[in-house]
C-alpha cells in the first residue's frame, strides 16, 4: 500500500468504511480503506479481511468443508469481484 500511495502522492490517514457483519456464524469482518480524492481522481484503495483465508469474499457462495479447511475461512460481508468492479469502473487511465 505504502509503494501505490507514495506513488499516487497520496498521504495521510486512509477515509475507512467498516462493512456490516451479515452473517454470526462467519469469524473474519471485512474493511475498506481508500486514499484520496473522488472517485473519479487518483485514488488507492484497500480491503482488508481480517481472520480470512486465502480466498475471494462472497456473499453468496459457500465453500464445501474439504476446502475451508485449506483455504481457510471465507468472508461473507463483501463481495471481492463487485468491490472490484466499484472501484475500477470511474477509472480512466
Amino acid at each position: 500500500m505504502a509503494a501505490w500511495r507514495q506513488a499516487d502522492g497520496l498521504s495521510g490517514a486512509p477515509a475507512t468504511f467498516r462493512f456490516p457483519h451479515l452473517r454470526t456464524d462467519d469469524p473474519t469482518t471485512a474493511t475498506r480503506m481508500v486514499w484520496g480524492g473522488d472517485a473519479a481522481g487518483v485514488q488507492v484503495e484497500f480491503l482488508r479481511i481480517d481472520g480470512g483465508g486465502h480466498i475471494n469474499a462472497s456473499k453468496d457462495e459457500e465453500l464445501p468443508w474439504l476446502l475451508k479447511k485449506i483455504l481457510g475461512p471465507m468472508n461473507h460481508d463483501v463481495d471481492t469481484a463487485d468491490e472490484a468492479w466499484r472501484f475500477f469502473r470511474t477509472k480512466t487511465r
